[in-house]
């Protein structure tokens, strides 16, 4: 946790709501002082930009998140605005640490006397590949031409690294997944 502020307003509704605001190094929190249900957190993941804005409440940092194609602005005022300033400063220079560097939760450390398992290495776990195989197919782009994230796929199981998977969408493979550049 980088930083614990109290006397936060989160301006999302039209009244403004006293609250806090937690700043760590993979999310922004804010909480109600008022109501122990009113809460809101922004992973990094999901924050598009974090820029300063002018409101009827005075000087706000607002955050725009976007999910699934949409977005959503969130407004934050600090008092006072000197403070604002550099708490907006600190959360940008975080966020643009995290996307340079995301922390997912996990770090897997491999020596080199781990071997990668052969599904996951190019060719798949035979190490054959055509001579004349396509390019590699963008993950990202596959996902979004088949519906995004709006339909559910079926769920099987991935013998190759022992977990029930969603199942990729056509055309792609487990390792293509894995390796998506």
């Amino acid at each position: 946790m980088f930083d614990n502020l109290e006397g936060v307003f989160n301006l999302t509704s039209d009244t403004g709501v006293l609250g806090g605001l937690f700043i760590t190094n993979v999310r922004l929190v804010w909480y109600s002082a008022l109501n122990d249900n009113y809460n809101i957190s922004v992973p990094f993941l999901s924050i598009k930009v974090v820029r300063p804005n002018k409101t009827k409440y005075g000087p706000a940092m607002v955050v725009e998140t976007f999910t699934d194609g949409a977005t959503c602005n969130l407004g934050f005022r600090i008092d006072p605005p000197e403070k604002m300033h550099s708490t907006l400063q600190k959360v940008q220079n975080l966020h643009s640490l995290f996307s340079k560097s995301p922390i997912f939760g996990l770090r897997e450390m491999r020596t080199e006397a781990q071997a990668v398992p052969d599904v996951l290495k190019d060719g798949g776990a035979d190490g054959n590949q055509d001579a004349e195989a396509p390019a590699k197919t963008d993950a990202l782009a596959m996902y979004y031409m088949d519906g995004g994230n709006r339909k559910d796929r079926r769920i099987i199981f991935s013998k190759e690294i022992g977990l029930a998977i969603e199942e990729p969408p056509n055309g792609m493979t487990l390792a293509d997944l894995w390796n998506p550049l």
